[in-house]
């Protein structure tokens, strides 16, 4: 076994630009990831960050020892290094310091980057350097399979989101109960999604837990197992819940009341009181984010005008709606523009404060609660 205790520097160094690469990867792909939950308004800054944090460890634990090995062993030829271990070693370095410099620079100057994209390039620029090109696995075992997924995954994820698109418009949107559909809808989301996740960890699994050894009956029972109980979970609890309150208008439950599930199969409707007058049974988050995009319709054809005055009446109307929609508009804008000059000002006060170090604990708070302090929701 080789030993490398005077190439520790280099594992410290490694170390500290992982770190980083780990928090670019925060700042793209994990953001990318909880964009739509974040601009729906399904959940906000803080809780996006927490589901993110807990689901990007489990997801490197469970499901990332195969990415792992393809980064590691099959882009270069790692027999190459058989002789000069400490070149693997300072050119994998070498790898991370390069693609976390690149993405922190890109970020900075939100660019779309993709990590995998920017580490799969620093590991050939780095085997190139230190063995040659020779030594780069081209093939279809290699660079040319991960190239191909670039493009063969985004063309399935697109398909995929499409006819879920197109289940959910036609099925549970655009039919006259909608909201029992929805409901009726929900308990099959949720058993692809647990057996889904299960798929990937038991199928693609960790193997210091052990998971890539399972049978077929083992891996199969397990997928739909999981799957199932997931879903006997939210028709027993969360959904009477939710069915109380949607369809029978129970404005008084709160969301540890879902514990109490199962007695909501049972449980008389009689005895919800009314609701108070300007109550939500479901927040509006889009309130005061709206375009007044309302138009005014034109006059029927065939519709008499009776007098000129009326016709006067109504264009004056015409004209008041269309001033509102320019006050609107410019409300809208203003609201906008106040918003970046408050950014501006912030990224102004990062740059005084990173002058003097005494303030840097200071600095650290304002980045690290950048994102949640933006969540007016």
């Amino acid at each position: 076994m080789v030993h490398l205790e005077a190439f520790d520097y280099v594992f410290a160094i490694a170390v500290i630009f992982a770190f980083l690469d780990a928090f670019n990867i925060g700042a793209n792909d994990c953001s990318n990831s909880f964009s739509s939950s974040i601009s729906s308004r399904s959940l906000k800054y803080w809780q996006a960050m927490i589901l993110a944090a807990i689901c990007e460890f489990l997801g490197a634990v469970l499901a990332g020892s195969r990415v792992s090995d393809t980064i590691r062993s099959k882009i270069l030829n790692l027999s190459a290094y058989n002789s000069t271990p400490s070149v693997l070693m300072l050119a994998m370095t070498c790898a991370l310091v390069g693609s976390s410099t690149w993405l922190s620079f890109a970020t900075y100057i939100r660019m779309p980057v993709s990590t995998t994209h920017s580490l799969v390039g620093g590991v050939i620029g780095a085997g190139v350097a230190t063995v040659g090109s020779k030594n780069v696995v081209w093939g279809w075992k290699g660079f040319s399979q991960i190239v191909a997924s670039w493009f063969i995954a985004p063309a399935i994820s697109g398909g995929f989101a499409g006819i879920i698109f197109l289940i959910v418009k036609y099925a549970v949107l655009e039919r006259k109960h909608s909201l029992r559909n929805a409901l009726f809808f929900a308990p099959v989301v949720v058993f692809a999604t647990f057996s889904i996740l299960t798929m990937l960890i038991v199928w693609k699994g960790a193997p210091n837990l052990h998971l890539n050894n399972l049978s077929t009956g083992a891996t199969v029972g397990s997928i739909f197992g999981v799957g199932g109980v997931a879903t006997i979970i939210y028709l027993v609890f969360i959904h009477p819940f939710f069915y109380r309150r949607l369809v029978h208008n129970d404005w008084t439950l709160k969301y540890y009341h879902v514990l109490m599930g199962p007695v909501y199969y049972f449980k008389s409707t009689d005895d919800i009181p009314p609701m108070p007058e300007g109550h939500q049974l479901v927040v509006d988050y889009y309130e005061g984010r709206r375009h007044n995009d309302e138009t005014v319709n034109p006059t029927d054809k065939g519709e008499d005008v009776e007098n000129t005055s009326n016709s006067d009446e109504g264009v004056a109307a015409k004209d008041k709606d269309l001033a509102d929609g320019d006050e609107s508009e410019a409300v809208h804008f203003s609201n906008l523009e106040k918003t970046e000059t408050v950014k501006e000002h912030e990224r102004e006060l990062w740059k005084r404060l990173i002058k003097v170090p005494s303030k840097w604990p200071y600095l650290f708070y304002l980045l690290a609660s950048y994102g949640w302090r933006q969540d007016k929701g």
